[in-house]
C-alpha cells in the first residue's frame, strides 16, 4: 500500500477531509440563509488552501463553451450518498451553461464492480434514472452489490434485462471506460470521494466543495472572454 493510501478513511477512499464533508455541507446550508456571507466567503478562496490547479489537466466531455462540474464518486461510499442530494440541489439552480458529470471511482480492487455498474447503467441509458436507488439499495436496504451476479439480480429486479445487462457488464467498451476513470482520477489527482473538478483544471480540496466550485466557474467565465481574444 503506498503512503497516499495510508490513514484512510475506509468508506470514502483515502482521508483528505472527507469526514469533514458533513459537517461542511451543513453549514453549507445554513449559510445559504445567509447570502451576503457566502459572498465574503469566495472572497476567502484561494488556490492550495480550497482548490489546486491541475498540472495536467483532463479532457472535459462538455459542449464547446460550457463549464463541465466532474465529481468523482463510488456508490459504495456513504459520504458520496450523504453529498447526493446536495449536489443535485446545486445542479438544478445551475444555468444550462454548466453541465454535472460523474466519474466512478475506486481505490481497491473490490470497488472496480461498481465503476462498471455505473458504466452498464449508463449504456443502458439507465444510470440517472436508477442513480437513486442504486444508492439506496446499498446504503439503505443494505444490499451486497460487488459482483455481476448481485448486480445482474438487482437490475432484473428494477426492470432491466439480466443477460444484456451480464453482456454489457462484461464488454471491452466497459473496461475500457472503467480503465479511463481510474486514469483521469489519478491525473486529476483524486485521493478520496466524493471530490469535484471543475473544466479539467481545478480539483476542489475544501470540505464543503460547493461554494468553491461556484468561485471556480466564475473564474472560468471571467477567463474566457480573455481566452478568445488571445
Amino acid at each position: 500500500m503506498s503512503d497516499s493510501l495510508k490513514n484512510q478513511d475506509l468508506t470514502g477512499g483515502p482521508d483528505r477531509g472527507r469526514r469533514s464533508l458533513l459537517l461542511g455541507l451543513a453549514a453549507g446550508a445554513a449559510s445559504s440563509l445567509l447570502a451576503p456571507q457566502l459572498g465574503n466567503a469566495q472572497a476567502l478562496i484561494t488556490e492550495g488552501t480550497d482548490y489546486e490547479v491541475i498540472q495536467s489537466p483532463l479532457v472535459t466531455e462538455s459542449e464547446p463553451g460550457k463549464i463541465e462540474v466532474r465529481e468523482f464518486f463510488g456508490y459504495w461510499c456513504p459520504h458520496c450518498n450523504d453529498f447526493e442530494p446536495a449536489l443535485n440541489d446545486w445542479a438544478r439552480r445551475q444555468s444550462s451553461g454548466v453541465v454535472l458529470a460523474h466519474t466512478p471511482w475506486a481505490f481497491q480492487s473490490s470497488q472496480v464492480p461498481y465503476q462498471r455498474l455505473f458504466y452498464t447503467l449508463e449504456i443502458l441509458g439507465k444510470e440517472t434514472q436508477l442513480r437513486a436507488r442504486v444508492f439506496g439499495a446499498i446504503h439503505i436496504d443494505h444490499v451486497v452489490l460487488d459482483n455481476v451476479n448481485a448486480q445482474a439480480d438487482w437490475a432484473a429486479k428494477n426492470g432491466l434485462d439480466a443477460a444484456k445487462f451480464r453482456e454489457i457488464y462484461e464488454s471491452f467498451t466497459v473496461q475500457t471506460k472503467t480503465q479511463r476513470a481510474s486514469q483521469m482520477a489519478s491525473q486529476a489527482g483524486v485521493s478520496g470521494v466524493p471530490t469535484l473538478v471543475v473544466n479539467g483544471k481545478y480539483i476542489v480540496m475544501r470540505g464543503n466543495p460547493l461554494p468553491v466550485v461556484d468561485y471556480l466557474i466564475g473564474l472560468e467565465r471571467r477567463q474566457a472572454p480573455a481566452a478568445r481574444k488571445a
